[in-house]
């Protein structure tokens, strides 16, 4: 990602440390962001990729977008056993791991808590979650994890799409022509992100997807009620 952004630097994209805590409107287009810092930046173009902010960004327009924050945990263990070589494993029951350094790196996400954010995993819901969950599913898949030794665990947020898990891009405003979005990527949005920069691109500044026709993750299934659900991974 960093080769990414020296790329797009390179083009002439100027990153800016800033929050957005406005959105200005004329007829039927957004004008103005304003910005926690006083500036104020004016576009022909405004994209909605704010993660799990992007409701928060949408309802400065009276729009609404169906993702939440969800708290995601990953762990880091080492194995008393060697182990052969692993690839990136994921099964039915959500739990995945893969070989970091000399250990590996794993978890499992929860569908019981509910959205928002929860910044101190070391107390409430996930104070125990490895050794009263994790532990016993990564044990199943590979049974010499039954003597491993837990060194960190660390928190993050999905921007989940509580509709139905999959991504959300382009127009989702029939009042403002000019706002897009790519969000409610539930967790899988740093592998897409690539992709789905090229198609937003295209889909703003041509009117439509040239390279890959992504119409069918358009917000109209959600208007329609009318889930996509990923059929393979949760």
């Amino acid at each position: 990602m960093i080769g990414f952004r020296k790329k797009a630097e390179s083009l002439g994209v100027n990153f800016l440390r800033d929050r957005v805590v406005g959105l200005e409107t004329s007829n039927s287009a957004v004008t103005r962001a304003v910005l926690q810092s006083g500036n104020q930046l004016t576009g022909d173009i405004f994209l909605n990729t704010a993660g799990t902010w992007v409701g928060e960004i949408a309802a400065m327009t009276g729009a609404e977008l169906p993702v939440k924050p969800m708290c995601r945990v990953q762990h880091f263990w080492r194995c008393a056993h060697e182990i052969e070589p692993l690839p990136l494993i994921k099964d039915e029951s959500g739990v995945f791991m893969r070989p970091e350094g000399e250990g590996f790196v794993g978890g499992c996400p929860s569908w019981e808590i509910e959205p928002g954010y929860i910044w101190d995993i070391d107390r409430g819901y996930f104070a125990n979650y490895f050794e009263d969950t994790v532990w016993a599913l990564i044990a199943n898949v590979v049974p010499k994890f039954e003597t491993i030794k837990l060194e960190r665990s660390w928190g993050g947020h999905y921007a989940q799409n509580m509709f139905d898990g999959n991504m959300i891009i382009g127009r989702y405003s029939d009042d403002h022509e000019n706002l897009f979005t790519a969000c409610g990527f539930s967790g899988h949005g740093i592998m897409h992100a690539p992709a789905v920069g090229r198609a937003l691109a295209e889909l703003a500044l041509d009117g439509d997807f040239q390279t890959l026709d992504l119409s069918r993750m358009g917000f109209q299934r959600v208007r329609d009620n009318a889930p996509y659900a990923e059929a393979g991974i949760r």
